[in-house]
């Protein structure tokens, strides 16, 4: 194994280990928040669960994650565009991709920055998303490669997927509303039994592993694509030791996050955090279908101020919103100029 596949496997792991910092806080913080599971145990049931997803229903993510951003050979111009490339354009392919496949160092960089935006994130106690950060990290490499020329990029699949960073929190949000109203009634009508409570329990922790489930199909698959492009016969091996690492990253870095998604946005009770956890869930659910990488934090946090605008705007805490909206933009661009910087950087000397 030379020195650049080590690096990009470390890269990798990287990124797995803040996933679990992060991201796993969008899985976990809901239960937690709600005093329904600790910490420790929430972490072992994510992490199982997220394995779980990326090996069952990630494939989509990761073939999109691994070749679907830019085109690299001729091949796959012609059929993106539905003409043949110029003989320049032939030729500058050849010489950016001779192997016909991005190189392992700008897989590497990729990752490698998008690992340290989503580590500076959680510095601060921020969810966001390692798919926003991979996307655009795996955008900046490629224009470090090709410069700003669109027609070598898959401008379509990219408008797709920031749309569906757009769309993602809306649609929880609006799907975690009804859901809690609906729960809300349920709830009144058996208000007087003790079993229903204890079922609420049950339910939120199911829950739980299918968010985390959902979260490994989409997210998580978003982070393993770059790797299982370069090995795909490991695939999972790959998953399994990325879930391992991810596990670590959570439970030495994971509470601040973990906090601010289960109890910075809103108060959550028992129906609260069923409907935000389901609404999530399906929510990247459905964009996993379709191979589109969304944010795991943009879903549950929608989801979260879904189940807060049915108490009333005010029990939304707005400020913490801000931040996290902030981030969202910001750090998804640090990502991008990062990879372009160290691409640019380190090429010039391997």
């Amino acid at each position: 194994m030379d020195f650049i596949v080590a690096f990009m496997l470390l890269s990798g792991f990287f990124v797995a280990w803040n996933t679990g910092a992060n991201d796993a806080a969008n899985c976990i913080g809901v239960p937690v928040g709600a005093n329904i599971l600790r910490f420790r145990n929430a972490v072992i049931l994510m992490a199982v669960f997220v394995v779980a997803g990326a090996l069952l229903q990630g494939h989509r993510v990761m073939d999109t994650m691994g070749s679907g951003i830019l085109i690299t050979n001729s091949s796959a111009f012609e059929l993106y565009h539905g003409v043949p490339p110029s003989e320049q354009a032939a030729a500058e392919l050849d010489y950016w991709f001779p192997t016909g496949q991005v190189s392992d160092l700008a897989t590497a960089v990729a990752l490698l920055a998008a690992g340290v935006s989503v580590f500076l994130a959680t510095k601060f106690g921020l969810p966001l998303s390692t798919s926003q950060s991979i996307v655009a990290a795996v955008a900046g490499a490629g224009v470090a490669i090709v410069g700003f020329q669109p027609e070598l990029f898959r401008v379509s699949i990219l408008v797709r997927i920031v749309g569906s960073w757009i769309i993602s929190p809306f649609l929880t949000m609006a799907t975690a509303y009804f859901l809690y109203m609906g729960l809300l009634r349920l709830t009144k009508q058996v208000r007087q039994s003790l079993q229903w409570e204890q079922v609420l329990v049950y339910l939120v922790i199911a829950s739980s592993g299918y968010f985390a489930f959902s979260m490994g199909s989409n997210a998580f698959g978003a982070g393993l694509g770059p790797m299982v492009a370069k090995f795909p016969e490991m695939r999972t091996v790959i998953a399994i030791a990325s879930g391992i690492t991810l596990a670590f990253g959570a439970f030495i870095f994971g509470r601040r996050v973990t906090q601010a998604v289960g109890s910075g946005i809103t108060t959550l009770d028992y129906p609260g955090a069923l409907a935000a956890q389901m609404a999530a869930g399906i929510g990247l659910q459905v964009f996993a279908r379709f191979g589109v990488p969304v944010s795991s934090s943009q879903a549950i946090v929608g989801a979260v101020v879904g189940v807060g605008l049915v108490k009333g705007i005010g029990m939304v805490n707005v400020r913490q919103l801000k931040r996290i909206f902030a981030s969202w933009f910001l750090t998804p661009l640090f990502a991008g100029v990062l990879a372009a910087v160290l691409y640019w950087t380190l090429s010039a000397f391997v």
